[in-house]
């Protein structure tokens, strides 16, 4: 944990000093719409040296909320990162989503009564799950269920927003506390505004993926040379990035997620909570282009970066241990070489990712400190 900050610190003679002059120091970031990826064998084998954990460490997210989770693999991984047997960001999860309509059939879980729902979420909080996802669920009645029994057994309860703003608002009427994607439409008026302010609601919108539009990420793939990002191929391979050479072209008035990006700041400014998710879209290096879409979405850089830290811990119950640099809270911090309040890009210029008190190397994450670790090659480089 955090023993002590500010500038008149007793250091013990023991301890193992970094010199940060001139460095910018920001609480470890929170990707509370994110995916791992490495999706378990047809045998049940889990990966142990998973890439999508090892780049959002690298890039500064020490933090996952998987929303669209795995029960087999998710808190098994999360229990690992806990013991210290795999490096990466402490995983939560919602286990398997709440599919009531056929939408994927193998997944399918039929709510026709409160019992129905209060086995599918105990199932789910037994196996670790903090809140659970309704998915895909065009029955009112099944997602008032759901909202219940997560009542009843403690527990949040999001919902994949399916670009449907209709289901969408009786979701917010019947007591759903996360709304994961946008609504999908714009501009948003007073009267949906003063419904949402008189919730506890918050929004992951997820621009990298925004609804009803080209998705956030093409601004990048026409914009940055993936393929020759020396910390991303640390990750990925040549072939798969070089894929994204010539993508689709896009005008600057097609990129939508700005248009959708100035409602969300409508609403942030009247209160209503906003949350970072990179939803698994170029591990790592997504949660930084998340937060740039923020910013052409009018929200300013110090916005982006509330919205990416200690937003998403006050959202699911968490603040209390970790989002803000502070004593008593667990040492969760990004050491940057430039300041991402003059040029919000300066988020990727991590120099070192601390989590739990170890120290990782911004570029590969490598353990730096303690116990000194090069990271593991991963299968397919």
């Amino acid at each position: 944990k955090i023993i002590s900050v500010g500038d008149n610190v007793r250091i013990p003679k023991s301890a193992k000093v970094f010199d940060m002059e001139g460095r910018t120091v920001m609480p470890g970031m929170f990707d509370a719409h994110g995916h791992y990826g490495s999706p378990i064998s047809a045998l049940n084998v889990i990966e142990q040296n998973l890439y999508g954990l090892k780049a959002n460490l690298a890039y500064g997210v020490t933090t996952m909320y998987d929303v669209y989770g795995t029960t087999q693999k998710d808190f098994w991984v999360s229990d690992m990162i806990q013991k210290g047997d795999i490096d990466g960001p402490r995983i939560f999860s919602v286990g398997d989503p709440i599919f009531v309509t056929k939408y994927r059939t193998k997944m399918y879980r039929p709510i026709k009564t409160l019992s129905d729902a209060i086995e599918h979420v105990q199932f789910n909080k037994d196996h670790g799950a903090t809140a659970v996802k309704d998915y895909s669920n065009h029955n009112r009645i099944a997602r008032q269920h759901l909202v219940e029994a997560s009542r009843q057994l403690g527990i949040n309860v999001v919902s994949e927003s399916f670009s449907n703003p209709q289901m969408n608002l009786t979701q917010i009427v019947d007591g759903f506390t996360g709304l994961e994607h946008t609504l999908g439409l714009e501009p948003i008026y007073e009267d949906v505004i003063q419904l949402l302010k008189s919730t506890d609601l918050g929004i992951t919108p997820t621009f990298i993926v925004v609804y009803n539009g080209p998705s956030g990420e093409t601004y990048f793939y026409q914009s940055e040379r993936l393929w020759e990002n020396r910390k991303l191929l640390n990750f990925f391979r040549k072939d798969e990035l070089i894929k994204l050479r010539r993508p689709t072209f896009y005008w600057p008035d097609d990129h939508y997620a700005a248009q959708m990006g100035v409602t969300m700041k409508k609403l942030y400014d009247r209160g209503i909570t906003m949350h970072m998710g990179a939803h698994g879209n170029m591990m790592g290096l997504g949660a930084h282009w998340e937060m740039e879409l923020f910013t052409h979405g009018s929200f300013s850089n110090y916005d982006a970066i509330e919205i990416a830290t200690i937003n998403g811990f006050k959202h699911h119950g968490l603040d209390h241990i970790l989002g803000s640099i502070e004593p008593g809270k667990l040492a969760d911090f990004v050491i940057m070489r430039d300041n991402p309040l003059e040029n919000i890009r300066n988020t990727r210029s991590i120099e070192y990712v601390v989590k739990n008190g170890v120290v990782y190397s911004g570029m590969d994450a490598s353990r730096i400190f303690p116990n000194p670790k090069p990271s593991e090659k991963l299968y397919f480089k």
